[in-house]
């Protein structure tokens, strides 16, 4: 196999899939990404608020929803990455439903008895957490989770609950174990539903949660995580041999030896919106003490290009900075003479950067 060589310190290896990272302006923009390099049976993973566009992920989204008793899901971020992902209304026996049909669609053991199953599921835990009503036998033994079993076992109030207790036993009853070890597919799925586990446990009430304080729990998760969720333990998953796929801001601190910052164009980089005055949440004293206009970037853009600088070091060997339509950034047309200078290509054609790399060849 011939790929861009890597120096790992004890000599020279190709690439793998896993030391590639593609980073985006926004979320928004990672499914188009994803879809096409799925379409070459290139796997990839999801780093930050980005992951809530994964049907996996929402599947238990749904299912915490449900339990909480949300009628639908609220905030512009999480709903559009349902509307992007599943193409459904942003309630949870439909976000439900339509992620168990596209993980089955993607070739997962996740099929409509899934869905039906943790929409039950749901309904017994939201009764006996909120109404202290005891789940029947008969419901009990037809559940798949063991730990959900023992939670519906007892009656009488709930004082306190455990949601990453809760969010296992989602698991469990999706059958979580069947997709867990087939291979690349399986594997980032197994990733994904991990960083959500990092997620659950960090919006847990330290030491005591009731009932009420889950579903505000739940509610803050939904709206905080899909714009802009980054925890340092999402690190420390085991990582599959997967393309990382990521905004910028959710990637501060890692690297990769191969990087493809994309979409240089104008206003999105720099953001046509970045010099515009924020509109304060408040009014009064504390609005007239604080100037807005001091929120916004300076004529040179310098919070834009402190953004780009993070973006092209988190390359450790190889850098690609790409564009697309006939609008320029500035950005980009000052990054041509100074890639030039160190020695690097700018092509007008995409079809000239393979013949500047230096292929090694390497067992696979």
């Amino acid at each position: 196999m011939r790929a861009p060589a890597q120096d790992t310190g004890e000599g020279e290896r190709g690439l793998r899939h896993a030391d590639v990272a593609i980073l985006l302006r926004n979320a928004r923009q990672a499914s188009t990404y994803a879809d096409a390099l799925r379409g070459r049976g290139i796997p990839v993973i999801f780093r930050g608020s980005d992951l809530f566009g994964q049907p996996e992920v929402l599947l238990m989204v749904g299912a915490l929803g449900r339990l909480v008793g949300l009628s639908q899901f609220m905030g512009r971020s999480i709903t559009g990455f349902i509307d992007e992902a599943l193409e459904c209304p942003p309630v949870p026996e439909d976000v439900i439903r339509a992620a168990a049909s596209e993980l089955h669609a993607r070739g997962l053991p996740v099929d409509g008895g899934t869905a039906a199953r943790l929409i039950k599921l749901a309904d017994l835990l939201n009764a006996r957490i909120f109404d202290g009503k005891r789940a029947s036998a008969g419901d009990r033994r037809r559940l798949k989770s063991h730990a959900a079993r023992s939670m519906l076992e007892g009656v009488g109030e709930v004082k306190r609950v455990f949601p990453q207790a809760i969010y296992h036993a989602f698991l469990e009853e999706a059958g979580v174990e069947s997709i867990d070890g087939l291979g690349s597919n399986g594997e980032t799925v197994m990733f994904h539903l991990g960083a959500l586990s990092s997620l659950v446990t960090s919006i847990e009430t330290p030491g005591w949660t009731t009932p009420w304080d889950l579903r505000s729990q739940v509610i803050g998760l939904t709206a905080w995580g899909p714009q802009g969720s980054r925890l340092p333990e999402a690190d420390l998953l085991t990582t599959p041999d997967a393309v990382s796929i990521g905004t910028i801001h959710s990637v501060k601190g890692l690297e990769w030896p191969a990087v493809f910052v994309a979409d240089i164009r104008a206003r999105r980089f720099p953001s046509q919106r970045a010099r515009s005055v924020p509109s304060l949440p408040f009014e009064g004293r504390l609005a007239r003490d604080i100037d807005a206009s001091r929120l916004a970037d300076n004529d040179n853009y310098d919070d834009e290009r402190r953004l780009m600088y993070v973006a092209l070091s988190r390359a450790e060997r190889y850098l690609f900075a790409t564009c697309s339509g006939p609008q320029r950034s500035r950005f980009r047309r000052e990054l041509e003479p100074l890639v030039s200078d160190v020695g690097g290509v700018v092509p007008q054609d995409p079809s000239d950067v393979p013949g500047a790399i230096t292929p090694a060849t390497w067992d696979a």
